[in-house]
């Protein structure tokens, strides 16, 4: 009856007397040792594997033996027959007589392979996951397993964190807050926080913590927490801010040196009104003092004051524009968008014997879009005054420089407003060209031209923030013929 039930069974069965030999055995063992149950019986361990072996599984016989009970080890076996080789959940007792003197062993072992295979497969993935894992009692608040992860988040050993309260992995002052946090996740609901951890050496980490509802081994609850150092996500998060600030502080102080130089081109646009209106009030005044009132040259010559002052109050309105948030849009005709600048900046560029050229080719019936007009006549205008500036420079030392001609053009190429301005004031040397829309990188001699914060340059690099980072659009200098040429495009979407 007993042959016949361990035939049956797919595990390796066998019994073997008190000096470890065998007595009987099944099929599945029959494999193991690539023999017969006949050729095995009355034989030891020693005549079928190497010497190591054997005495493996004679001292695992003699524990199970001496421990008078049952016994349980995991062993790696290698069968005869076909090579297979596998993990064996090995289960030896002891055999006794009806004197209950022990006179064998009995053995069974269980392929458990898949499992152990998926155990290790767990463990790897447990121990190489990025995260550090905290496993907790869910009634006690003692952690009763880490990962690698975790030992090296807080500088400690598995051996140091098992049985710590979850708590102490904090700094002191989020011991109660964490305590309760822990409560809530016991309780079965899903949480999310960033908090602190404190190392072994008293540094605090920031981590972000996640832990989902707890889970049950043999009736006990546990949480599993996952812990992510954020350390160098904040870091970079600082930097980036840091940065953003700066390139915020440059941009302001690029636009208030724009407003500097505007208002330098309204001295030179206001001189000749002023001038026009100071005139005309004069011979006003000589006329009415002669008793006989030419009203004739009095309303021509107070028309003329209007259209002066008209054209004062023109410019105030250019400057007003300019000065707006840098971020508001105004619904205009795109050939529209340089005007302002050009009707500032004629009045420089004609007192310094400049001509100005303007190449206006949008078709009149393009539609009014919504445009960041501030961001255009910024651009334009440091750009013009650079131009200015590099004609004046080339004119002194130049001694038969031609005459200063600017040339500005406007445009649309595959729904991108294109403005380029193009001067004959020299160029920019070729080793320069790559730099000048670095921050503070500049040609000029300290305190030469206003385009220079304490002789430093900000305009193009601001410029570029503007266009590509806020606009979306590009700008690129190059080299034409005798001079430089910008190109600005700006999407109008």
């Amino acid at each position: 009856m007993f042959k016949a039930l361990i035939q049956t069974i797919p595990d390796l069965v066998w019994v073997k007397d008190r000096e470890g030999v065998y007595l009987t055995c099944n099929h599945a063992f029959e494999r193991f040792f690539g023999a017969t149950e006949s050729e095995i019986v009355g034989k030891s361990d020693f005549d079928f594997v190497d010497s190591a072996l054997a005495e493996f599984f004679r001292k695992n016989d003699q524990v199970a033996m001496d421990a008078n009970k049952p016994t349980i080890n995991e062993e790696e076996l290698t069968f005869a027959v076909g090579g297979y080789h596998g993990v064996f959940e090995t289960i030896k007792a002891p055999l006794k007589n009806e004197q209950g003197e022990t006179i064998g062993v009995l053995g069974i072992a269980r392929d458990i392979s898949e499992r152990h295979n998926a155990k290790l497969w767990t463990q790897a993935i447990y121990d190489n996951i990025n995260d550090a894992i905290f496993i907790v009692d869910a009634a006690t608040g003692c952690i009763v397993d880490v990962n690698e992860k975790a030992q090296l988040l807080v500088g400690r050993s598995k051996r140091e964190l098992l049985g710590l309260h979850q708590s102490l992995l904090h700094p002191p002052h989020l011991h109660e807050e964490q305590s309760q946090e822990f409560k809530h996740a016991a309780s079965g609901k899903y949480f999310y926080t960033t908090t602190q951890v404190i190392h072994k050496d008293g540094h605090t980490i920031p981590v972000e913590i996640s832990v989902k509802e707890p889970f049950k081994i043999a009736d006990k609850s546990y949480v599993c927490g996952a812990f992510r150092d954020i350390s160098h996500r904040l870091r970079i998060q600082e930097e980036f801010a840091a940065k953003e600030r700066k390139e915020i502080e440059l941009f302001h102080q690029a636009r208030i040196n724009s407003m500097g130089k505007m208002l330098s081109a309204i001295a030179h646009h206001w001189r000749q009104p002023l001038n026009v209106i100071s005139l005309l009030t004069e011979s006003v005044q000589e006329s009415i003092d002669e008793s006989m009132p030419n009203k004739a040259f009095i309303d021509k010559s107070c028309n003329t004051i209007v259209e002066a002052t008209r054209e004062l109050s023109q410019t105030i309105d250019s400057v007003r524009e300019f000065i707006k948030s840098e971020k508001s849009t105004k619904k205009i005709h795109p050939s529209k968008a340089i005007d302002a600048v050009i009707n500032v900046f004629e009045g420089q560029l004609s007192f310094n014997k400049i001509t100005l050229v303007v190449h206006n080719q949008i078709p009149l019936e393009t539609p009014a879009l919504n445009l960041h007009i501030a961001f255009i006549e910024q651009a334009l205008f440091a750009i013009l005054h650079n131009a200015k500036d590099a004609i004046l420079l080339h004119r002194e030392k130049i001694e038969d420089a031609p005459e200063g001609k600017i040339v500005v053009s406007l445009g649309i190429e595959e729904r991108m407003l294109v403005i380029t301005v193009e001067d004959n004031g020299g160029g920019i040397d070729e080793k320069s060209l790559p730099l000048i829309f670095d921050p503070f990188f500049t040609t000029k001699e300290r305190g030469v031209g206003s385009g220079m914060i304490s002789g430093v340059g900000l305009d193009l690099y601001v410029i570029k923030l503007s266009i590509e980072g806020e606009l979306g659009g590009s700008i690129t200098a190059t080299n034409h013929n005798d001079g430089a040429c910008f190109r600005m495009s700006i999407p109008l979407d």
